[in-house]
C-alpha cells in the first residue's frame, strides 16, 4: 500500500489500507494503524469516499495508540475542506462584534474605561528606613535580656 501510494496511485493505497483495517485477523494496533495511513492517502486522493477519514476522526477521540496521528488527520481534513476557514471568519466576526460593542468576551462589561469616572485617590504608604512595616525580630521573646550569672 505504501508503494501504491509513493507511485501516486492514492485511490488504490486507499482501498489496500481499508481492507486491513476491516481484517478482524490483524492486531487492533495494526488495523488502528491501516486507518491512520489510509486517512492519508484519502486526503491525497480526490475521487475516495473518505470512509478511513470518518474512522480516524473517531479514532482521534478514543484512548486508541494511534489517536495523536488521528487528531492531526482531523485537523489535516478540516483544513482541506474549508471548515478551518469557516471557523477562522466567524471568530473574526464576532471579534470585531465586540469590539464594535465595546463588552470583553469573559467577563461582559465594557473593556474601555470611562473618561468620566473619577479616580481613586490612594494615600501613599509611609517611608521608613525599614519600610512601610515595622521591623520585629520574631526571636526577640526567646532571647535573654541580660548576662544572669
Amino acid at each position: 500500500a505504501a508503494l501504491r501510494g509513493e507511485t501516486g496511485d492514492a485511490y488504490t493505497a486507499a482501498n489496500i489500507y481499508a481492507s486491513l483495517a476491516n481484517d478482524e485477523s490483524i492486531d487492533q494496533v495494526y488495523r488502528e494503524l491501516a486507518v491512520v495511513l489510509g486517512a492519508l492517502q484519502e486526503l491525497n486522493n480526490s475521487e475516495s469516499n473518505n470512509k478511513l477519514i470518518e474512522r480516524a476522526e473517531k479514532l482521534a477521540n478514543s484512548e486508541g495508540v494511534w489517536r495523536h496521528n488521528a487528531r492531526e488527520i482531523e485537523a489535516l481534513a478540516a483544513l482541506a475542506n474549508g471548515k478551518i476557514m469557516t471557523e477562522i471568519e466567524a471568530t473574526w466576526e464576532e471579534r470585531k462584534r465586540r469590539l464594535e460593542s465595546g463588552k470583553a468576551s469573559l467577563i461582559g462589561v465594557n473593556i474601555y474605561p470611562n473618561s468620566d469616572e473619577e479616580q481613586l485617590n490612594r494615600t501613599p504608604f509611609s517611608h521608613t528606613p525599614n519600610g512601610p512595616f515595622q521591623l520585629r525580630r520574631w526571636s526577640e521573646p526567646f532571647e535573654e535580656s541580660g548576662n544572669k550569672s
